[in-house]
């Protein structure tokens, strides 16, 4: 099972209410279905490709993390162990929420996440991370790894 986020899940709860909306108020303005469609296809592509980039350059290509009877990121078998610190990541920087999970490793390595997406409301009561809360399901002794969520 993936317990990480990936880009098609931002697609659908990150990009595709904002172009609804934005689709919404020139339907509401303009009245030719051509224009119409178009700047929702225009504006979903160029809203999904810059939250992309962003997360592909700036947290260096995340890879998925799956739980079978283990922890796997990428390729990478990750042993329960090996793990020492566990970061919810909130960056704000750019007017774009990108939620991350930041994993930090006994042997150095640190590794960042994609967020599993969550729904408006859940966004707005500023719920715990899908995917911490997915992860401690799986392995409740992940909650002395927990740390606050730290904000960019």
């Amino acid at each position: 099972m993936r317990i990480s986020g990936n880009y098609f899940e931002r697609l659908f709860f990150n990009v595709l209410p904002w172009t609804l909306l934005a689709t919404l108020i020139i339907y509401l303005t303009e009245k030719n279905n051509k224009e119409i469609i178009f700047a929702f296809l225009a504006l979903t592509i160029s809203l999904w490709f810059f939250d992309t980039t962003i997360i592909f350059v700036k947290f260096k290509n995340p890879k998925s993390l799956r739980v079978t009877d283990k922890l796997i990121w990428g390729q990478r078998e990750i042993l329960l162990d090996e793990i020492y610190k566990i970061i919810p990541v909130v960056d704000r920087r750019f007017r774009w929420t990108f939620k991350m999970v930041q994993f930090s490793l006994s042997d150095g390595t640190t590794f960042f996440i994609i967020d599993k997406s969550q729904n408006f409301v859940a966004n707005l009561f500023d719920r715990q991370s899908k995917t911490v809360t997915l992860l401690l399901k799986e392995f409740p002794d992940f909650w002395s790894k927990l740390e606050s969520p730290k904000y960019i």
